[in-house]
């Protein structure tokens, strides 16, 4: 039997518990975010190996994998009322960071610069008021943006509601992939010179995962996800 790793990527870091990060909505503690590459939505992963670890102790509790997949959403367009350090303001707008792909279009004036009107964008959140845009939905869960100046006139964000489905607004809908711990409440302590590991199925409308929890300490921890692919062949 062979593997193709041509199929999966090395495995990546998702989570640091020192680095302040975006949360799924339903979870109030926790960080990080580790979307899925297309290859693994197609099929080329079965399941993933869940490393979690501390530099030092740490009480880890209500620990859990939650998975995000992507669902229509209809957003409501809003105009762009200033720009600064590259990020957009607008006033209590509905936007959440991974929505997408949204565009923007000008009138009266003239678009800013890095901005252009037939591209597709991703949201960032960078607040109730301001928000940020990346080029790819992976760059928008990493807080990976472009930049931004300049423009004139009005220009709106909206989504996109025509072409083929894959091309519309979509919003992360999130569900739990259950606790991990060894008890039912999600709990795990860890020290330097151990770790916690599971598994868990995947499943290919899933794009992204997050570990959520709640630190007991600000020991910088991990959450490594391994993903063992399909065997293929002999």
């Amino acid at each position: 039997m062979s593997i193709d790793t041509n199929y999966y990527p090395a495995p990546g870091n998702a989570i640091n518990g020192l680095t302040a990060a975006a949360t799924p909505p339903t979870y109030n503690s926790g960080n990080g975010w580790y979307p899925i590459p297309k290859s693994w939505a197609a099929g080329a992963v079965e399941e993933i190996d869940i490393h979690v670890y501390a530099d030092g102790s740490n009480a880890v509790t209500a620990a859990r994998l939650v998975g995000g997949r992507l669902e229509y959403q209809v957003l409501a367009d809003d105009n762009i009322e200033s720009i600064g350090s590259n990020e957009l303001t607008l006033t209590s707008h509905v936007f959440e960071t991974g929505d997408g792909p949204v565009r923007v279009s000008n009138s009266g004036g003239a678009l800013p610069t890095g901005i252009s009107a037939s591209v597709d964008y991703w949201v960032v959140k960078t607040g109730a008021n301001t928000l940020k845009l990346s080029d790819s939905l992976y760059n928008a869960l990493n807080s990976k943006t472009i930049v931004v100046s300049g423009g004139s006139g009005t220009n709106t964000i909206s989504d996109v509601v025509t072409g083929q489905d894959w091309q519309k607004t979509k919003r992360i809908h999130w569900a739990s992939m259950g606790y991990l711990g060894e008890a039912n409440d999600g709990a795990m302590t860890l020290t330097s010179v151990m770790s916690w590991q599971g598994r868990v199925k995947h499943a290919d409308e899933i794009v992204v995962y997050s570990m959520v929890a709640t630190f007991g300490s600000a020991v910088a921890t991990y959450c490594r996800l391994v993903p063992r692919p399909v065997v293929r062949g002999k």
